[in-house]
């Protein structure tokens, strides 16, 4: 779960963004994929909280914890093959919403 305190520009990640090489903390493969692509492509947010760093503030450093844990975290699906599985279900999602998959299919 994130929080975004948007008056201090400040985003709570809490575990959400996993620490190379640290035994990962998450239930879903997915949902963690997709947790951490939003808060990459979230730009309301200057300062970033996790549960295992000080406050990040620099924005390279913010772009690499979470380049680390999503690389951290892609080794280990590409092992169970859960990325590819990601890609399979993302891609059934965009053409149903698209209309191009209808239910009773």
């Amino acid at each position: 779960m994130n929080i975004l305190f948007i008056e201090d520009k400040l985003l709570f990640t809490a575990d959400s963004i996993p620490l190379k090489n640290d035994i990962p903390n998450y239930d879903n493969y997915i949902e963690l994929m997709d947790s951490l692509e939003e808060i990459k492509t979230n730009k309301e947010y200057n300062i970033l909280l996790t549960s295992w760093t000080p406050a990040l503030t620099d924005p390279s450093e913010i772009d690499k914890i979470i380049f680390e844990g999503e690389q951290y975290i892609k080794t280990i699906g590409i092992v169970h093959g859960l990325d590819r599985a990601r890609d399979i279900i993302k891609d059934i999602s965009e053409r149903y919403m698209k209309g191009d998959i209808l239910e009773d299919e």
